[in-house]
């Protein structure tokens, strides 16, 4: 059975909001991501440390470094060469990392500012940061990158859901390589028709693991809403038709006008690509 979170996890998902928090203000450069920026959008479960990305890492590497001793409580446990800082801020994890194969070809990461409980926060867009979980369920493929990918497209209607997977498609460019095709050839296709093909029949590469303790991987708000890997599994395969109805409207949008009206490609009555302006919505607050 599902267990609910304890006050004291509760306790601790705040911390390391005040931590990220805390660092971000002597590196203003870092931009939080991870599980903990997933738990602001998607308050389905929270996380134990603070993932941050800083596009330009190597070069600013020392400053970084200078900068955050002079951070109260900062220790720094581990470096590894210099695109990953790895230390704890008053017994919470944080890390600093640069990944040029997260950025892709894509140019910038979006970014937004966010005021929560009384903090100031630099996170990527819920799109930028499902574009990101995107890629890590086709390079990592593990469980917590199903849910995720699951829980922030949840958070997108179908006209923002294409434009944010759009930018995947034109980042992530496909090379030949069994890890990236769906059925382990050399020849994978586009990257949305391969990540909808994964959603749909997914097959984690830690599913031993998720099953043998799914309580110990998710720590769910809501955990009588996913219980366990089966409960997961129709939401990927629900949004992998998703993703493959995107591909299907991005190849040739003509060829259904009414899915590509549904996904505000094509207007109504009008046979023109068309665009529809909706924001993307505001995180929820967290716990």
């Amino acid at each position: 059975m599902p267990i609910p979170l304890t006050q004291s996890e509760i306790d601790r998902w705040h911390q390391v909001l005040a931590a990220a928090a805390q660092v971000q203000t002597a590196i203003p450069e870092a931009i939080l991501a991870g599980g903990t920026a997933v738990g602001i959008y998607t308050p389905y479960r929270t996380s134990h440390d603070a993932d941050h990305y800083i596009p330009d890492l190597p070069r600013l590497f020392e400053s970084v470094q200078e900068r955050l001793t002079t951070v109260v409580g900062w220790i720094t446990e581990e470096v590894r060469g210099q695109h990953t800082i790895l230390g704890h801020l008053d017994g919470t994890e944080v890390s600093f990392q640069h990944d040029d194969r997260v950025r892709g070809l894509g140019g910038p990461l979006e970014i937004q500012h966010y005021s929560l409980r009384g903090m100031s926060l630099c996170l990527l867009t819920l799109s930028e940061l499902l574009r990101i979980k995107s890629y890590l369920l086709m390079f990592r493929n593990h469980a917590r990158d199903y849910a995720d990918c699951v829980a922030l497209a949840g958070e997108l209607k179908n006209p923002v859901l294409f434009r944010a997977l759009v930018r995947a498609e034109q980042r992530y460019p496909m090379r030949p390589h069994p890890a990236w095709s769906h059925d382990g050839s050399q020849k994978p296709l586009s990257f949305l028709y391969e990540m909808g093909l994964r959603l749909v029949s997914p097959l984690p590469r830690d599913l031993k693991k998720t099953l043998n303790h799914w309580d110990q991987r998710f720590r769910l708000v809501r955990p009588e809403e996913l219980p366990n890997w089966t409960a997961l599994v129709p939401k990927c395969q629900e949004l992998g038709e998703r993703v493959l109805a995107v591909h299907q409207v991005l190849t040739d949008p003509k060829a259904d006008p009414e899915l590509a009206v549904r996904y505000g490609v094509l207007l109504p009555g009008n046979s023109e690509p068309g665009r529809c302006d909706e924001g993307e919505p505001r995180p929820p607050l967290p716990l």
